[in-house]
């Protein structure tokens, strides 16, 4: 009976050249058990392959079939990410969120309903996150901005010049000329203060004095001679005059 034998080496590691061996023909290394063949690479090109089955996949030998879980991927399928679903810790998680209507946007849009929107002073519309909420600003009205009580409230620029008109002199209020006499006592009847301008045609010196109640009288300046002026200011409700006699040569009111 005929042997045929093959080419062969016994160094370790030894791998035949594509020139040490023919198409169709084959090498054994003796020393790694290890048996190889040309390939024609159909491009004008060889290369040399090692023959024969895998020796070991994932601690089996021979022709192997593996399995997901054979190579610790147990839990993997082919499920695609937009059929996904949730974990049941990131579903609780959710449950507990305020939903939005567009569908699109319902993951985006949860928020977390134990959230709050505080409101400070002079504002309104806060709550909890379960809701749709609308800031708005608390402005006083006219007469709380007039009466300056509110407190709380805010004030835009019509509710200030509402408020500066009913109570700051000078503000709206325009200088006028009236007859007044000396020594006669005079009332200040609008809602705001008022300011006072005279001066006497004599040279007299006279104080102008002002009283909260036409009992108890302040003295508030004088005329010290022919013409000189005195000003002064009279609150809500006071009364006003020049005491003692003398021409009065001018008297106007801011008013």
């Amino acid at each position: 009976m005929a042997t045929v034998k093959l080419k062969r080496s016994a160094t370790p590691g030894k791998v035949p050249t594509t020139a040490q061996i023919d198409l169709a023909e084959l090498a054994v290394n003796t020393r790694d058990g290890k048996l190889y063949m040309k390939r024609d690479n159909g491009n004008g090109t060889f290369t040399i392959i090692e023959v024969g089955a895998v020796v070991s996949v994932a601690g089996r030998a021979g022709a192997v079939t593996l399995a997901k879980a054979d190579v610790g991927l147990g839990n993997v399928d082919n499920t695609s990410d937009a059929a996904k679903p949730v974990s049941t810790a990131q579903q609780t998680a959710l449950n507990a969120k305020a939903n939005t209507t567009d569908v699109n946007t319902a993951l985006a849009g949860k928020v977390d309903t134990t959230r709050q929107v505080a409101t400070g002073t002079g504002l309104t519309g806060g709550g909890a996150l379960d809701a749709n909420r609308t800031l708005a600003a608390d402005i006083a009205t006219e007469a709380e901005a007039q009466a300056g009580t509110a407190a709380g409230k805010l004030m835009d620029a019509l509710r200030v010049e509402q408020h500066m008109l009913a109570n700051a002199l000078g503000w709206g209020q325009t200088w006028q000329s009236v007859a007044r006499a000396a020594n006669t006592v005079y009332i200040n009847d609008t809602s705001r203060p008022i300011m006072v301008s005279l001066g006497l045609s004599s040279s007299t010196a006279r104080y102008v004095q002002v009283s909260p109640d036409g009992v108890t009288w302040i003295n508030v300046g004088y005329t010290l001679s022919l013409y000189a002026a005195a000003q002064f200011v009279v609150p809500v409700g006071w009364r006003y005059r020049i005491n003692g006699s003398g021409t009065v040569g001018w008297w106007s009111e801011l008013r």
